[in-house]
């Protein structure tokens, strides 16, 4: 991998990983378009561990808070991990293929579209019927466990999933945020000890392109959490939506 090709990849990588239009969806289809048919795992560990420096920092409060387990929070969060890996480990074959397809990545971006889409929907009528919102409670946390598990599929986006989802279930904004990306930490470390099990004994030697790529991620994935966070709060998640489906056709047709 050159060092060009590993900044744009961590850029895509960090405005994705955020951004509810699916990272891996992204980096399979720009892995393919530069020709690279062998996985990148080593990279793949940079770039996780990169984009694992906003959530820190942006979340350092109710990371604690989760930790303390206030509000049963730290309890929630466990349970809707344990769901995702409990339901996405049968599939792990299958899920592996998938990377493979750009295609099916394709369509997978169009459900990610249609599901973001349905916010706007649900979230006028709620508004119109002056609905109060929900805490997350068990019941939500499984089924938000669920979904992240569908995620997994690339195309499918975890942020915009599980965000979605639990708007849908009637959670308010910043609620929905705060619980996604906090579900999101343990799917990152866990993301990286599989790679870091894929990569064997070579080693994560730092090289050139992995660092570039490393600090390409770490700034861009900053400020897309501040434009998703703001979007979420605005009610505006459903344009990334359209974006996905223009993506989905696109990718469908040429590939």
């Amino acid at each position: 991998m050159s060092a060009w090709q590993a900044i744009i990849s961590g850029a895509i990588q960090g405005l994705t990983e955020f951004l509810p239009i699916s990272s891996s969806g992204h980096l399979v289809v720009s892995h393919h378009l530069f020709g690279l048919t062998t996985p990148q795992l080593v990279f793949d560990i940079y770039l996780h561990c990169a984009t694992l420096i906003p959530i820190f920092v942006v979340f350092r409060k109710d990371i604690a808070a989760a930790l303390r387990n206030v509000d049963g929070l730290g309890v929630l969060v466990v349970i809707a991990t344990c769901v995702t890996f409990l339901a996405a480990l049968p599939c792990k074959h299958f899920f592996i293929e998938a990377f493979h397809n750009p295609r099916l990545v394709g369509c997978m971006l169009g459900i990610t579209g249609v599901l973001l889409l349905t916010t706007a929907v649900f979230q006028n009528r709620k508004r119109a019927g002056n609905a109060s919102s929900k805490k997350i409670g068990v019941p939500q946390a499984i089924i938000i466990g669920l979904v992240q598990a569908c995620a997994i599929m690339p195309g499918i986006s975890r942020s915009g999933a599980t965000i979605a989802t639990a708007l849908l279930l009637g959670s308010c904004p910043t609620e929905a945020v705060r619980f996604s990306f906090l579900l999101s930490i343990p799917a990152v470390i866990a993301a990286v000890a599989w790679s870091l099990k894929g990569a064997g004994d070579g080693g994560i030697h730092p090289t050139a392109p992995y660092i570039f790529g490393f600090i390409a991620a770490l700034v861009t994935g900053w400020i897309a959490l501040q434009i998703v966070i703001m979007s979420v709060e605005r009610r505006k998640l459903h344009f990334f939506g359209i974006y996905c489906i223009i993506l989905s056709a696109v990718i469908v047709v040429s590939v």
